[in-house]
């Protein structure tokens, strides 16, 4: 396998984004409401190589999805067809975002952006995104230590 950081560029063509309710089965209770439904943030980006990577968040109030998706949106409007690692990306985004504050709503946005194009580039290499992400798995024959006093 290659280096992903080196041979993942990508350059993003579109990105659509879905704000949901999901329903609780149960609700959660918490010191400032009862959570009856949860708001989710779904996010498709599209590359040029016809790889659509996804990602979701939790948003905690549906204001946030509206939020974190207008970042979304600007965010991919300034990379647009450049070819970007996932890492470029982080750098250049945090930049141009520094001045509003690369904390709460802009970093999860920024965080959405950054795992669907991890898991459109481990689309892209045709392994597992967990196999991109972290080291090879070590393979052991399970044992018991029983009767080794």
């Amino acid at each position: 396998m290659t280096n992903s950081l080196s041979a993942g560029r990508q350059r993003i063509r579109s990105l659509t984004t879905r704000g949901i309710m999901v329903p609780l089965k149960f609700t959660l209770g918490t010191s400032a409401a009862v959570i009856k439904a949860v708001p989710l943030l779904l996010v498709d980006l599209l590359n040029e190589d016809g790889v659509t990577g996804r990602a979701y968040a939790f948003c905690y109030r549906p204001s946030g999805a509206v939020a974190m998706s207008s970042h979304l949106l600007e965010a991919v409007d300034l990379l647009k067809g450049r070819a970007s690692t996932p890492f470029d990306v982080t750098q250049t985004l945090s930049r141009q975002f520094s001045l509003l504050g690369v904390t709460g709503v802009v970093r999860m946005a920024l965080s959405l952006l950054d795992m669907a194009m991890w898991d459109a580039l481990a689309q892209m290499q045709r392994v597992p995104l967990s196999a991109l992400l972290g080291p090879a798995r070590n393979h052991f024959l399970p044992m018991t230590a029983a009767g080794l006093d």
